[in-house]
């Protein structure tokens, strides 16, 4: 298993207290894998990786990516919301490519109910635009839920 150098942990630009929620989110969706993940992959082991990608199961690499269902956008007005996005790295998503790898996205409702969908990197709608980053909207990978 050839990880390459292993990178620090991508932190976000901005709002601190956005960061440390997001942080948060992270870590509670990284939890939430960890018991998804065996049962999907019928195995007991689950192998944190390092801080490029989260995790190695049974062959596959798998970074764990969660938002919020929505979130407060001041631009949509006073009381403005928008859906959540995830955030996708360009080197965590050219490594997903390069080694055939998965997405565990998990999307979590304020009232705590949480949806959670494996998929193939290169079935990620993605658009870097000469960027490091991109965002992509909770639906464009999970469709509407209930």
């Amino acid at each position: 298993m050839d990880m390459g150098k292993a990178k620090k942990k991508h932190v976000g630009d901005g709002n601190m207290g956005h960061n440390k929620k997001a942080k948060q989110n992270g870590h509670k969706a990284e939890e939430i894998a960890k018991e998804f993940l065996p049962k999907f992959f019928d195995t007991v082991k689950v192998e944190f990786i390092n801080s490029l990608i989260d995790f190695y199961v049974n062959g596959h690499y798998i970074e764990v990516k969660s938002c919020l269902e929505w979130q407060i956008d001041s631009s949509h007005g006073e009381k403005g919301r928008r859906r959540g996005r995830f955030v996708i790295y360009k080197d965590q998503h050219d490594f997903l490519l390069k080694n055939n790898g998965f997405y565990l996205f998990v999307m979590r409702r304020l009232c705590g109910k949480t949806f959670i969908k494996l998929v193939r990197a290169k079935d990620v709608p993605v658009n870097f635009n000469n960027r490091n980053k991109c965002l992509v909207v909770w639906t464009k990978v999970m469709g509407e839920v209930v």
